[in-house]
């Protein structure tokens, strides 16, 4: 036996229109569903480097990693993502985002990682210390200490 999906906010448009049929409800009756979708960016969605106090003319886009905090090779650095988001529907709102980075080296106190908006413009393969754009209050952080996933 072959078994179909029906997402759920179609089943449940389906069950009330079928109710109101049934009933015959005699007055009109507007009824919205919500679509929840998941997005998941892609490597090529995403443009990012560091930049280092220590050589504040270097770009490091092509580095494998990003370097936040104080680094005993970089000085006081700083990271930068961008994402480069679909095109959503008219209307859409966004309810929540979710980063997620893996810490590979051990730390010898915890560190606070902070997430903060960049507040202009900037190029992955341009930026560094001395162009770095300014960046806004943090709206989220972590306290990371040792390798592991960090959400």
């Amino acid at each position: 036996m072959k078994r179909i999906r029906i997402p759920v906010y179609l089943f449940v448009s389906i069950l009330v229109i079928e109710l109101l049929t049934l009933f015959a409800v005699p007055k009109a009756v507007a009824t919205t569903f919500a679509s929840v979708q998941t997005l998941v960016s892609a490597p090529s969605d995403i443009e990012d480097s560091f930049v280092s106090s220590q050589s504040p003319e270097t770009n490091y886009a092509t580095s494998s990693y990003l370097v936040v905090g104080k680094h005993q090779n970089f000085a006081t650095t700083r990271s930068f993502i961008k994402y480069q988001l679909p095109d959503l529907p008219q209307g859409a709102t966004i309810t929540s985002a979710k980063i997620s980075f893996y810490q590979y080296y051990n730390t010898t106190n915890q560190v606070i990682v902070d997430i903060r908006p960049v507040n202009k413009s900037w190029n992955a393969n341009t930026i560094n210390w001395n162009n770095k754009p300014s960046v806004g209050s943090s709206i989220s952080n972590k306290i990371v200490d040792k390798p592991s996933w960090n959400d």
